[in-house]
């Protein structure tokens, strides 16, 4: 069931909600870059130590 411009209009949230939700959507952004960096930084690693430990064939050890 498809909803309408019109439906969606009609709905209206206090400015607090609204204000509530900006924020939140703003620390979930962040969170998901720092998510974001956290994986490349972390398969940075792995490649690094793939190369380090011998190449493709040998996986590096998780300690």
């Amino acid at each position: 069931m498809a909803i309408h411009a019109s439906a969606a209009a009609r709905t209206s949230l206090p400015a607090l909600e609204i204000s509530r939700m900006m924020h939140f959507t703003k620390k979930l952004d962040a969170l998901i870059d720092l998510v974001e960096a956290t994986t490349d930084a972390l398969a940075a690693t792995w490649d690094s130590t793939r190369v380090r430990s011998g190449g493709e064939d040998s996986e590096p050890t998780i300690q």
